[in-house]
């Protein structure tokens, strides 16, 4: 019988009790019977993942009732299954980290037994790196359902383990990696940002980028990796300018006229693999975005050194823009985003049911990222008056008019999303 038939047959309301009474039995009797206990670990995450979802599971049960029922069995065989530091426990550590990834992920709040189960991870990921992808999609289900908490209780673990990870996995690991990075600075853009500076990560994306620059960078860094690396500069960058800065300085050695040299370098690279970052679905559309309006923000940048480059930046602009598939993409992903909100919130409130937490604080984050928020044809009015002041609307009108007559045209014709926005002139 499938998950789907237990919870359509309520199956779960009668046989839920039955089926958990000997597991503790079961486990405490084959300590040194591996095979056995990753059976009771496997029928555990099927279990989990059938009672997860918020709201009410059959009669008489609920996410709430059913989590109470398997948290004390659960968690004890998690810290068994995941720790490094028992001896023989390798043969488990794979199905108690699949446990672990979907009890977090269901988990209706963020308790100070999850909290104090990380440093599993953190031991897990120093010893090898075999497990990255369900290390770093653990790493992102506890910043998103963590939170504040979490991050203020293990700032220091999460930068060692990024550091560890980030520049030394093949590209088959790097996106995964990249997510949770994604994740973290999106969740917490200042403080992620932060943390990434100080511990060195930030340093380890930029140079292999910086060193793409070159013909031999270039073999020795694949492009996907380098997009990769771009896009979490790319955040930096546009949510947190200063942390940005402060990376470029610690970068230059000491010479301030290698800091512009940087960022035209960054700017030809964003440039240069803009059509790498993908076409297709949600997440290609919001990181083309995000590249966009990274590109407008530097327009203004040391009294408009980029202007040169001005007629590519409006291009990639203007196709994006006009690109109606991404645009459909984004704004119906955001649309549901919202309107899947509405929905939970009205449900909590007529239900006795937990909501589920982690999709809950997702689509909160998703919908205050700037990412999201930015309308980017107002973007670009605004940041070209910015640069006109700086430099004068003489040199700006003459920069202008090297960009291609057709491009204006397209971008005159794309009207800014709020009523209140000015058009280009």
């Amino acid at each position: 019988m499938g998950m789907t038939d237990m919870r359509n047959k309520h199956w779960l309301n009668n046989c839920l009790p039955m089926v958990l009474e000997p597991l503790p039995g079961i486990w405490a009797d084959s300590e040194d019977q591996n095979l056995l206990r990753k059976s009771v670990l496997s029928l555990l995450t099927l279990l989990v993942r059938a009672c997860g979802g918020g709201g009410s599971v059959g009669p008489g049960l609920t996410t709430q009732s059913t989590h109470a029922m398997l948290k004390p069995l659960v968690m004890p065989m998690l810290e068994v299954a995941t720790d490094t530091r028992l001896a023989d426990n390798d043969y488990l550590i794979e199905d108690g980290l699949e446990l672990w990834k979907v009890t977090v992920l269901e988990a209706p709040d963020y308790s100070m037994d999850l909290d104090a189960l990380f440093p599993n991870l953190c031991r897990l990921l120093s010893r090898d790196l075999e497990f990255l992808q369900q290390g770093m999609a653990i790493l992102d289900a506890y910043v998103v359902i963590g939170g504040r908490t979490f991050l203020t209780n293990h700032a220091g673990p999460v930068s060692e383990m990024l550091f560890l990870v980030v520049g030394d996995v093949s590209a088959r690991g790097a996106p995964f990696v990249s997510d949770a990075l994604e994740s973290l600075l999106r969740s917490f853009s200042a403080e992620g940002s932060e943390m990434l500076l100080q511990s060195g990560v930030l340093t380890k994306l930029l140079q292999p980028c910086l060193a793409a620059t070159t013909e031999s960078g270039t073999r020795r860094v694949g492009g996907e990796v380098v997009t990769l690396h771009l896009t979490t500069l790319a955040r930096v960058l546009l949510t947190s300018p200063n942390h940005f800065a402060a990376l470029l300085t610690s970068c230059s050695n000491g010479n301030p006229d290698q800091v512009p040299l940087m960022v035209m370098a960054l700017v030809g690279l964003w440039l240069e693999y803009f059509d790498e970052v993908g076409h297709s679905g949600v997440s290609g559309t919001w990181r083309r975005k995000l590249w966009a309006c990274t590109l407008v923000s530097v327009i203004p940048f040391n009294g408009g050194l980029l202007l040169g480059r001005l007629d590519e930046i409006l291009n990639v602009c203007t196709d994006l823009l006009s690109d109606r598939d991404s645009i459909t993409s984004f704004t119906i992903h955001s649309n549901e985003a919202t309107a899947d909100d509405n929905a939970a919130a009205a449900a909590a409130a007529t239900t006795t049911g937990v909501g589920d937490a982690y999709t809950h604080r997702l689509r909160q984050i998703l919908m205050s990222d700037p990412v999201h928020q930015i309308d980017l044809r107002s973007y670009i009015d605004e940041k070209m008056s910015e640069c006109a002041r700086v430099i004068g609307q003489v040199k700006f009108e003459e920069a202008l008019s090297s960009v291609e007559p057709v491009i204006i045209k397209q971008l005159q014709q794309i009207q800014p999303s709020h009523a209140n926005s000015t058009p280009t002139s």
